[in-house]
């Protein structure tokens, strides 16, 4: 299985919502939620590459700035999903961004 499949099991598992008060205690969760407003930038480029980032609420924007200034989307990301720069091709990181879309948004940020 390649990491591409591997990816697709995680995306979509919710996994914070079976957590108990307890567990967000212990995991110290509720101290990496992240609340970015609408068409805020989670990050830009190389920033932050030790994060992972769960969409609790709202949707998530990923996308590439070309040579020539032009936004190209990859993917809009919406509650359940999982993304971060650990999820790039190191090669590939140039102009890469993530950007709360549509609304604020909420996420659970967890240091890699």
């Amino acid at each position: 299985m390649d990491a591409q499949d591997q990816m697709l099991i995680i995306r979509r598992n919710d996994f914070l919502d079976k957590l108990t008060p307890d567990n967000y205690e212990t995991l110290n969760i509720l101290h990496n939620y992240i609340i970015a407003d609408k068409d805020a930038y989670i990050y830009f480029d190389a920033q932050f590459l030790n994060k992972l980032y769960f969409v609790k609420e709202g949707f998530v924007k990923i996308g590439n700035v070309d040579e020539e200034g032009n936004e190209l989307i990859k993917e809009i990301l919406q509650p359940g999903d999982v993304f971060g720069q650990c999820m790039l091709e190191r090669n590939n990181m140039n102009g890469e961004f993530a950007q709360a879309h549509k609304c604020e948004t909420i996420l659970c940020a967890f240091t890699l």
